[in-house]
């Protein structure tokens, strides 16, 4: 388990795991700034990739994507919606 906590994140996503080596990512009491502004914009809250695929293919449906302010529904990103947070 990795934790970032009182971190800030600047990336397009805020973490990824790999359903191959059982990787869990949870959330709890996140909050984003900067996401109505699309140079700030953090697309996705967790990325799921199901497979060994490169990252020039993970938007080919090998992957789950969660958006911020939505549950992780998935094996690997598993978290309530009100665990991520847009402020602004």
């Amino acid at each position: 388990m990795y934790n970032q906590s009182n971190r800030v994140v600047r990336a397009s996503d805020c973490t990824t795991g790999n359903a191959p080596y059982n990787d869990k990512v949870s959330f709890n009491n996140v909050k984003i700034f900067g996401y109505k502004n699309r140079s700030t914009r953090i697309v996705y809250a967790c990325g799921e990739v199901k497979a060994e695929v490169s990252e020039d293919h993970l938007d080919t449906g090998a992957s789950n994507w969660y958006l911020p302010g939505h549950a992780g529904t998935g094996t690997v990103c598993n978290y309530p919606a009100s665990a991520v947070k847009i402020v602004n």
